[in-house]
């Protein structure tokens, strides 16, 4: 008879011996040192069993139906991964705990996919190995606000996401602390890049980062940017297989934005041209569309007293784009002084949540 979802048919008893059972073979999978994965050598009579388990099951019926399915076949997929990895560890499995294990597999599985807002495929072995991840947010919230980080750490490191987690962790800060590496500490994104991007000596790459920054400063052809340090740091960073390519390429941009009769009215601050190079994939369009802001802010009766402060419009309108008039409001209630214009926001150039270029 198929099970109904409702109180009266959940076995709290089952379900709490079936958790304490998947958490003690997690953590024998995890002591054992041995790699997960690989090919499945279950028996016929168990995979049977497996077989009618999903079939009198309402709600993995329901999970694989759902608006946002969690597809049959890699419910499937998960329940017989945790019976191999059980079989690899000698621990047997009972057979009146299986259906309760499957349906907190299939919980699990859910909450992954929803968590990292990827794919049921993507986090399932990371599920298999280590049950519902959201404790992840809560051990590391100093990456809360890089959420690719923990679905890298679910995806590429399925069998100790918290582990490579924390190892990122401990890189980033001895990177930090390191001496040699002071000048980075008021842009800590190059650590993080560099414990991202290069985990086997991310300490050789800022080494190779500061090599960049002194052939670029010391480089004729690009003068023009000693003014913005940020600039050769970003560069170096980044575009760490030709820096130097990179910045012809934005001289290159700024010449034909500063040639573009259409923009001629943001000649005389040509930290705008800069801006718009380094951060927007299509500069020119950006820029077209800061004169429509500038043109709006002007026609609102709220700035009249700005309109003869050019700078401070294109401040609002370029680098405050999200809503430039709120910008405004608060430098004329505040009496400040717009502040001066940033040639550019280096962190990360035009894509700051890229992993950098090896």
């Amino acid at each position: 008879m198929s099970e109904r979802l409702t109180p009266s048919f959940i076995d709290a008893a089952s379900l709490r011996h079936a958790t304490g059972f998947m958490a003690d073979a997690r953590r024998i999978q995890r002591e054992s040192g041995r790699k997960p994965g690989g090919q499945h050598f279950l028996s016929a009579e168990l995979l049977t069993r497996s077989r009618r388990i999903f079939s009198e099951s309402r709600l993995l019926a329901v999970l694989a139906e759902a608006p946002s399915p969690v597809p049959e076949h890699v419910l499937r997929h998960i329940c017989d991964s945790f019976e191999e990895m059980c079989r690899r560890r000698r621990i047997e499995v009972q057979d009146s705990l299986r259906p309760s294990i499957y349906r907190l597999l299939a919980i699990e599985l859910a909450i992954n996919t929803h968590l990292f807002e990827a794919s049921p495929e993507k986090v399932a072995p990371a599920t298999v190995y280590n049950g519902s991840l959201d404790c992840l947010w809560e051990m590391f919230p100093q990456f809360c606000e890089m959420p690719y980080l923990f679905r890298q750490a679910a995806t590429a490191y399925p069998s100790d996401p918290a582990g490579y987690l924390k190892k990122l962790h401990e890189s980033i800060s001895e990177l930090e602390r390191d001496e040699r590496f002071v000048e980075f500490r008021d842009t800590p994104s190059v650590f993080r890049n560099a414990a991202i991007g290069y985990p086997s000596d991310p300490a050789e790459f800022l080494k190779s980062v500061q090599r960049s920054i002194r052939e670029l400063n010391s480089n004729e052809k690009f003068a023009q940017f000693r003014d913005t340090p940020s600039l050769f740091r970003a560069a170096a960073v980044h575009y760490p297989s030709d820096p130097a390519r990179y910045l012809e390429q934005v001289q290159n941009t700024i010449r034909e934005l500063e040639s573009d009769d259409e923009l001629a009215e943001f000649r005389d601050t040509p930290w705008v041209f800069r801006d718009a190079a380094l951060n927007h994939s299509d500069p020119a369009a950006f820029l077209l569309n800061a004169k429509k802001v500038i043109a709006q802010l002007k026609a609102d009766d709220r700035f009249i007293e700005l309109h003869g402060r050019a700078h401070t419009l294109r401040e609002a309108a370029i680098q405050h784009g999200a809503d430039p008039a709120a910008y405004l409001l608060s430098l004329l209630n505040t009496g400040n002084k717009p502040p001066a214009p940033h040639s550019s926001r280096l962190s990360s150039p035009k894509d700051s949540s890229a992993t950098p270029t090896r």
